[in-house]
């Protein structure tokens, strides 16, 4: 998502980042989790991306702008442990 020009918000140690990190070079060397996304506008959003958000499970944001999925992407993705959190 950063290197196609979206944004993520991180969880490390128990703290969340306070602004939202748009470089690969920003994110934490230690590990972290994501729970903020924002995907870049011109990034196509389609069902077979959402496997890889679903298994976002600290995932409390997902901003999209344009995305192109069906119904059954949906209902998949709201069954997924992104959803759950």
């Amino acid at each position: 998502i950063v290197q196609s020009g979206g944004a993520v918000g991180v969880v490390t140690g128990g703290k969340k980042s306070t602004r939202p990190l748009t470089a690969l070079g920003q994110l934490p060397a230690e590990p972290f989790e994501i729970f903020d996304v924002v995907a870049p506008a011109e990034w196509k959003v389609r069902d077979e991306d959402l496997p890889r958000l679903g298994s976002l499970k600290s995932l409390e944001w997902l901003q999209l702008y344009s995305p192109v999925i069906t119904d059954a992407g949906i209902d998949r993705f709201t069954r997924s442990p992104a959803a759950a959190a």
